[in-house]
């Protein structure tokens, strides 16, 4: 492996460190290898995209018949002297663990970008 030298540091070694990648294999010069690098990163896709995975069908196990709710009675008439209708605590049920569930990840970082550097970005947005 050939080595990357800036001022004395072989920079390959130095950034494995700051990535935490320092203990995985090391090639023989003492830094990691390219190949280990890139199944982290892999690994790390993988995850990621389960994840969203999972937050989308939990999503849309509670939205579907939230949405089937809501059209099959949309012409009902109903009087709000006598409190809300059923369909109404049901829907409130429905959408409760999609708005707070699926949408904590949103509003955690919303919250911690606001915070830490007043950034209102894309999940300030959507949260």
């Amino acid at each position: 492996a050939s080595e990357v030298q800036q001022g004395g540091y072989n920079c390959e070694i130095i950034s494995a460190i700051a990535l935490g990648l320092s203990d995985t294999e090391e090639d023989d010069d003492g830094g990691v290898t390219l190949a280990d690098n890139a199944a982290r990163m892999e690994s790390a896709r993988k995850e990621e995209m389960k994840f969203w995975r999972d937050l989308l069908a939990t999503a849309c196990i509670f939205t579907i018949p939230l949405v089937a709710i809501h059209f099959s009675t949309a012409k009902i008439e109903h009087d709000h002297n006598h409190g809300p209708a059923w369909f109404e605590w049901v829907s409130l049920i429905l959408a409760t663990p999609v708005q707070f569930g699926v949408g904590k990840k949103f509003y955690v970082s919303a919250y911690h970008s606001f915070v830490n550097g007043k950034v209102l970005g894309m999940d300030f947005l959507v949260a």
